[in-house]
């Protein structure tokens, strides 16, 4: 390999690197309210999507005022957090699983993050003690970082 060809490689390969580098944006939301839902249902036994007898669904959501970053033309922020079964047994891959998302809707920007199944019940004790006030999340390109609260 000639000089100048190696010295091509090298720079594709840190050009390369530099592009794979992750981006941490923190949203920080002022909670103004929140609601709570459950659902339980059966499963149709000739639907490929039902694998088990029953389905149930909790969703927390909170809503708030987007304090940072400041964003043009986005004020409002829903923040939905669904319990998953399971999800803190998942043995670790290649890959760091996405957790949640997050998008523009408006003038309204929504995320979605699934949680831990048995965390749920002390979210939910927490959002009912009206202690929430702010709540801190970093959105990263290949998913969420976990939700942080302050009271």
């Amino acid at each position: 390999m000639t000089a100048t060809a190696a010295k091509s490689s090298k720079q594709q390969m840190r050009k390369a690197a530099r592009s794979q580098r992750t981006e941490y944006v923190e949203y920080l939301i002022q909670v103004t309210s929140w609601e709570y839902y459950y659902s339980l249902r059966t499963g149709d036994p000739k639907s490929a999507w039902d694998k088990e007898v029953f389905d149930e669904l909790a969703n927390l959501s909170f809503r708030g005022n987007l304090i940072t970053p400041k964003l043009p033309q986005i004020e409002r922020v829903l923040m939905e957090f669904s319990a998953k079964a399971g999800m803190l047994r998942q043995p670790i891959e290649d890959i760091r699983p996405k957790i949640g998302s997050v998008c523009r809707h408006g003038d309204e920007l929504s995320a979605y993050v699934f949680i831990p199944e048995e965390r749920m019940a002390e979210l939910l004790t927490i959002a009912q003690s009206e202690r929430v006030k702010v709540i801190s999340s970093s959105a990263i390109s290949f998913g969420m970082a976990p939700p942080s609260f302050t009271t």
